[in-house]
């Protein structure tokens, strides 16, 4: 199955490149994509979302926090303690120590592709195309919309626009603060066919997704004929200006299936 994959970001109005603290990432060799929405009130959010994403991606497959019997906690241990000796703190003031002190926060969404195992009862090959599987885990508020000619098959982890607020839960690169996260991580897969889209997006843009979908309307069309990150760019300063996504980073990660070979066939520029 032949992957395409485009990726938007985008700081908030107002902000410079080197404010935006979302990060987003995919690897050719593991077939994984993860995005993460650092949280602007707490200390040197956007490292930490990038090193979740990172770790994500590269790390082997019984080890992904996707496994329910991974333990969470020790998945994210290794990036928590990279974020704190990474913290300048001889360089912080003392009320910037303190904020720090209190942890990074990010939501957190990861996705990986797998062939199905196209065999009969038999163990001989399947005379099937060869379709795939996608799993996902999830904390917070990013999400994953699953697409199949235009109709959404799947939102998660919300489904409905209504559901964002503005205490999502979030993981944080001290462990003692994600006990609630811990408990509220969630996981999801499905089957994925040529032609379908998988959407990965920050909440922003992921609220509006789901509003333009309760109104009937087919947002994909707009996403998906995106080109470049100046139509990008025009595109989300647009639905800010009607007032129709809030003024945050955004992130987008488009998706598309559109071939009969598999990943690890396809040229690196597009495959996940």
């Amino acid at each position: 199955m032949m992957l395409k994959v485009r990726q938007f970001t985008l700081p908030k109005r107002g902000n410079s490149e080197d404010e935006y603290e979302d990060a987003c990432s995919y690897s050719v060799e593991a077939c994984r994509a993860a995005i993460a929405d650092g949280a602007t009130e707490s200390s040197f959010a956007e490292p930490w979302a990038r090193s979740l994403v990172e770790r994500f991606v590269s790390g082997e497959e019984e080890n992904s926090p996707i496994q329910e019997q991974l333990e969470l906690r020790c998945w994210l241990a290794p990036i928590q303690k990279i974020w704190t000796e990474n913290i300048p703190w001889k360089t912080l003031s003392w009320n910037a120590e303190e904020k720090a002190r209190l942890g990074a926060f990010a939501a957190f969404l990861g996705l990986q592709i797998t062939q199905q195992d196209q065999t009969d009862s038999k163990g001989a090959a399947a005379a099937v195309p060869k379709d795939c599987e996608w799993s996902a885990v999830a904390c917070g508020d990013s999400c994953l919309f699953h697409v199949r000619c235009g109709e959404l098959l799947r939102a998660f982890p919300i489904s409905n626009s209504s559901k964002f607020g503005n205490n999502p839960t979030l993981l944080s690169s001290v462990s003692a603060a994600n006990e609630r996260a811990f408990t509220e991580v969630v996981r999801a897969h499905g089957e994925c066919h040529e032609g379908d889209l998988l959407l990965l997006a920050t909440d922003a843009l992921s609220c509006w997704i789901l509003s333009e979908c309760e109104a009937g309307r087919s947002p994909w069309r707009m996403i998906t004929s995106l080109s470049g990150d100046g139509e990008f760019c025009a595109f989300v300063d647009h639905l800010r200006e009607l007032h129709e996504i809030k003024n945050d980073d955004v992130t987008l990660l488009i998706i598309e299936l559109t071939g009969q070979q598999f990943l690890s066939e396809l040229p690196a520029e597009f495959m996940i």
